[in-house]
């Protein structure tokens, strides 16, 4: 692929889309947590988890470049809202003493994830095997 090619621009868009749809994310989510006393944080959670759920199956599905970046971006929106809620949430209901500790652990379990995604990425390195890669973050 040419550093100038049209190909290296899709892929560079279908790769950034993410993380502009996390940046969106928090914005998105923060009226349904607040506004909404029905479904409130956890609800907030739960539509989030659907989104980063539904984000890497259908991007595993799609057939075109402009499909899997639709789908990125709902990927980033369930990542970058679930990334602002969780933490908040945790510090609100959990006591002083164990504050800490859970905090620390939902980073930890953010670089395990991190860790696995790059595991997957090097067992189904053909270049074939590109599905199998967005699939994983469905795990």
């Amino acid at each position: 692929m040419k550093s100038g090619s049209h190909d290296a621009w899709e892929f560079g868009t279908v790769n950034a889309v993410l993380w502009f749809g996390a940046m969106a994310g928090p914005l998105l989510f923060d009226p349904i947590c607040n506004a909404n006393p029905r479904l409130g944080r956890r609800g907030s959670v739960l539509i989030a988890a659907g989104c980063s759920l539904a984000g890497s199956i259908g991007g595993s599905r799609s057939t075109s470049w402009q499909g899997l970046l639709g789908w990125r971006v709902v990927l980033g929106i369930g990542i970058g809202a679930k990334a602002s809620i969780v933490p908040i949430w945790e510090s609100e209901i959990l006591p002083p003493a164990k504050r800490g500790r859970v905090l620390v652990s939902w980073q930890t379990f953010i670089a395990i994830g991190l860790l696995t995604g790059s595991g997957a990425t090097y067992v189904f390195r053909h270049p074939d095997h590109w599905r199998y890669q967005i699939m994983s973050g469905a795990l």
